[in-house]
């Protein structure tokens, strides 16, 4: 055993040269000695040797704070040089040297003022990283006083200060990830692309881990439990966005909710858009009731005479009904051109006869081809007559139209118009989350998101959490999850055995993937807005400060 008097001399030369590794690792021992140890001296009977204060303790953990501190300091004094180097250095670069780099200068200042130097690898590591992030800050700082003044300098100034709390963390990555490459021998090549990783590593990861989490729910979701990998992705999600959609979300996988409230919620989502179209059409119209123009009847007459071509020849009747149907048309129109124009003939006036004659369409048997072509056609030339000279109108159609096919488009591929059984819906509903999504049923998905952004009422957590709510996975795979879980146990025993059934299990994988999107969230809240909003803008700020960094 060490002499401990020894041990406590080398801890204090350890703290009075700033070796902080070296007093972590002497404190470390002394610790793990049992109390009564005492120290043994060649010269003095053995002494009892008391632990050491907690202010050694403390300074033995974390190091000296008053070091700390000045450590700091360097710090902000030359990542300010780093600041001022983007001017500064290439000056120095073009005079050989003879005007020196800002960087030195401030390093000269911190000396003369007797801040401490970085010695060990650990304090050099912590002191790039900082001066890296405080060079960031002054590069936000510089970019927000230049912003006030006016044209090109200030919109320079206002690029030089965007996302600032992104910047920062860039900065301080850059110079961490320079730092390490120094240490480990790296030339200045290797430092420089050291930290161009270490800068635009928040961005990666920002925009890989959602990437990486799909390929892992698609692999989970295909090869454990057998549902596909979406209700997964979606589990993650509902536990990152947290409030409604996890509660939504956790209520359907737990079945704590009767599994048809979906087809509330779609029912609601539709009436919705409906509501909304009619508003909308109302308040087109609002607008088309202002133009008081008087619109002709060519195309609407033309309309009827072909009509009635149709259905004769040379005068004689080919399709008794279908000739009804136009004369009871043809007479209406000859009705409403009789009418004040400045009243009747207006765009929301022949609007009004659009609408009487979909009327007469609309009460025409549906076997009745012949008839329904014939009005049909007449009243698309009212419209289109309308359309073609009031422009306002032709906006409000447009858009009424497209809401109207939309909501007929969803009621189809889900099932939720007519007569169809509440079996028939909800599997339509649930087959989304099936594994061949994308190809036999991406129109529903789309059917689905398109309820939920213009109903208001989310769907998709609830169908996530009706594809995991079972314990076992789907399928075939239930027949064959106890023999991976007997292989998984043969090749490691307990440790991989258990982890091969849980992935295997749709409502232990869906608890861990809220569980995770909720850690996520979490994590993003608290870390604000440290990631870009785009590569190409990463990539070039990790640019500016990993060379920051390997200038240092």
């Amino acid at each position: 055993m060490a002499d401990m008097t020894q041990v406590y001399d080398a801890l204090r030369n350890a703290h009075a040269a700033g070796d902080t590794e070296a007093a972590q690792k002497l404190a470390a021992y002394i610790q793990s000695q049992p109390a009564d140890i005492s120290a043994q001296s060649s010269d003095a009977p053995a002494q009892p040797i008391a632990k050491p204060s907690l202010l050694e303790r403390f300074k033995a953990g974390i190091g000296d704070p008053v070091r700390a501190l000045g450590l700091t300091a360097r710090a902000g004094l030359e990542g300010a040089g780093d600041v001022a180097g983007i001017i500064g250095n290439p000056i120095s670069a073009m005079t050989g040297g003879a005007l020196r780099r800002p960087a030195d200068i401030a390093a000269g200042l911190a000396s003369d003022l007797g801040l401490p130097t970085a010695d060990t690898p650990t304090e050099q590591f912590v002191n790039a990283a900082t001066r890296g992030g405080i060079g960031a800050g002054g590069t936000v700082g510089i970019g927000s006083q230049l912003a006030r003044l006016p044209a090109n300098i200030g919109r320079f100034g206002e690029v030089l200060a965007a996302q600032p709390v992104a910047q920062v963390v860039s900065g301080a990555g850059g110079g961490a990830g320079a730092e390490l490459a120094r240490q480990g021998g790296a030339g200045a090549g290797g430092q420089f692309a050291a930290g161009l990783a270490g800068a635009v590593s928040p961005t990666t990861i920002a925009k890989g881990a959602p990437m990486l989490g799909r390929r892992t729910a698609n692999v989970i979701g295909g090869l454990g439990t057998h549902t596909g990998g979406l209700p997964i992705q979606e589990a993650a999600k509902a536990g990152y966005s947290g409030g409604d959609s996890a509660d939504l979300f956790a209520k359907n996988m737990r079945g704590n909710v009767p599994i048809s409230d979906i087809l509330d919620a779609a029912k609601a989502n539709l009436q919705e858009m409906g509501q909304a179209k009619s508003a909308a059409y109302r308040a087109g119209m609002a607008d088309v009731s202002k133009d008081a123009g008087v619109l002709n009847f060519d195309g609407i007459d033309k309309a009827v005479k072909n009509a009635g071509d149709v259905v004769t020849f040379k005068g004689q009747t080919k399709n008794a009904k279908a000739a009804d149907i136009q004369q009871k048309i043809a007479d209406e129109v000859a009705n409403w051109k009789s009418l004040p124009p400045d009243e009747f003939h207006t765009p929301e006036g022949l609007d009004a006869l659009k609408q009487k004659i979909g009327g007469i369409v609309e009460s025409i048997p549906y076997e009745e081809k012949t008839a329904r072509m014939v009005g049909g056609n007449i009243y698309n030339a009212i419209k289109d007559s309308i359309t073609k000279q009031a422009p306002t109108y032709a906006d409000t159609m447009r858009g009424y139209s497209n809401a109207t096919d939309q909501i007929r488009e969803i009621e189809r591929s889900l099932s939720q118009g007519g007569n169809a059984s509440t079996d028939t819906q909800l599997r339509k509903l649930q087959s989304i989350m099936r594994n061949n999504v994308n190809t036999n049923y991406g129109s529903r998905v789309d059917s689905v998101r398109a309820l939920e952004q213009q109903g208001g009422n989310e769907m998709i957590p609830a169908l996530a959490g009706q594809a995991l709510n079972t314990w076992t996975p789907r399928g075939l795979g239930g027949a064959v999850a106890g023999g991976l879980g007997m292989g998984g146990y043969a090749m490691g025993g307990p440790a991989l055995a258990v982890p091969v059934l849980a992935a295997q299990s749709p409502r232990l994988v869906g608890e861990a993937a809220l569980k995770v999107g909720q850690g996520a969230g979490i994590v993003n809240r608290l870390a604000g807005d440290t990631a870009y909003p785009d590569m190409n803008n990463a990539l070039i700020r990790a640019a500016q400060y990993g060379a920051m960094g390997a200038n240092q």
